[in-house]
């Protein structure tokens, strides 16, 4: 998301420094420089020192942090008396759903009260935030992602070549989603309910997209393999480039995760016209409307879920519903363009009354 909006602001009045904290990141674009900290993976530090050297350096009028591993930033450039500071919250991690320690809880408050605007991605993330800063949920935005809905389209070749790659026919009924391999992700609780649609009759393929680590992945091949009706019709297509065009190859697409913050795969699926099938979590409900443009579950209930996929493979006109409504949904509430637009109007100072002291050179920092 860090990229595309890089990409969408790429007009002379914006100049980007993106600060990561690992030498492990990288952003593939000549106009952008990149610092990094050289943080330790697995390893604690104070940052706020270097950050502030940094940013002293860099001098810029905007700091932009996200997320716990880069709110530091925002102390940083207190410090360094930068003209305007922002911090946002994209999600959330497994180990937060009960809570956080009170030192995260103090220290995010002392971060949120030193912000000139804090948002979020979704509503949900708002509610959560304000309660674990102790903050007025009035002081934090609320800014979707969004998605670009000319490269995440409806694609007929795409669907049939992709489709042909895999040896899968036209009317096969596939059922897939695109993510990491993590806990968080919830891809058992998918598989789990596929193999019980499989064992009530319903013929369908399973594409799982994406990657992770060697153990993760392993996890999941053992687990497919325990059922051999499911082994014949699943496939790990591993990391993929051409995102939209393996999306257009689903008819039904799922998000079964534990937690969200706002998913861009669920965006870019329903985007390209893909009803979905999402976990009531995060920002899942804000995207999908239950019943219009997709359905929502327990993301502890596979029996429900299987109920949902078969429903949709018994009745193709509902699914044919469901893909114009999603896309159509998608292009009034998510397009990219009015993502860009906000994030302009953010860093430039107009929503927070700035616009006579915003520089026409504006520098931008993304602490990650």
């Amino acid at each position: 998301m860090l990229r595309k909006v890089i990409q969408g602001l790429a007009d002379d009045r914006f100049e980007h420094v993106i600060c990561t904290l690992r030498g492990d990141q990288r952003l593939e674009d000549e106009r952008v420089r990149v610092v990094c900290l050289d943080k330790q993976s697995g390893k604690s530090a104070f940052l706020v020192p270097k950050l502030v050297r940094i940013i002293r350096a860099e001098k810029p009028a905007v700091v932009h942090s996200r997320n716990w591993s880069g709110i530091e930033a925002v102390m940083a450039a207190k410090i360094a008396r930068v003209p305007f500071i922002v911090h946002s919250e994209h999600g959330r991690d497994l180990n937060e759903l009960k809570g956080q320690p009170w030192r995260r809880r103090f220290f995010r408050h002392l971060c949120y009260r030193s912000a000139d605007v804090i948002f979020t991605v979704s509503a949900e993330l708002k509610s959560y935030y304000a309660t674990q800063a102790a903050i007025n949920p009035g002081r934090i935005r609320v800014l979707y992602n969004g998605v670009d809905t000319e490269r995440f389209r409806p694609m007929p070749v795409a669907r049939a070549q992709k489709r042909k790659e895999l040896g899968f026919t036209e009317d096969e009924y596939v059922v897939g989603t695109l993510g990491r391999f993590d806990p968080v992700k919830n891809h058992r609780l998918l598989i789990e309910a596929v193999k019980i649609c499989a064992s009530r009759g319903t013929r369908l393929k399973l594409l799982l997209i994406g990657t992770g680590t060697e153990s993760q992945r392993k996890e999941i091949e053992n687990q497919i393999r325990k059922s051999p009706l499911l082994e014949r019709n699943a496939i790990l297509l591993g990391e993929v480039k051409d995102t939209a065009e393996w999306l257009n190859a689903l008819d039904v697409f799922v998000l079964p995760s534990v937690t969200e913050g706002l998913s861009n795969t669920l965006l870019e699926a329903m985007a390209v016209g893909v009803p979905a099938i999402a976990s009531r979590v995060g920002g899942n409900p804000e995207v999908v409307k239950d019943g219009v443009s997709g359905y929502l579950f327990d993301p502890a209930d596979p029996n429900t879920l299987s109920l949902l996929i078969d429903r949709l493979h018994s009745d193709l006109a509902l699914r044919n519903t469901m893909s114009t409504n999603a896309r159509s949904d998608i292009q009034s509430r998510f397009e990219f363009g009015k993502m860009v637009n906000q994030y302009s109007r953010l860093y430039s100072g107009i929503e927070a009354g700035q616009t006579a002291e915003v520089p026409s050179e504006l520098g931008v920092r993304q602490a990650n």
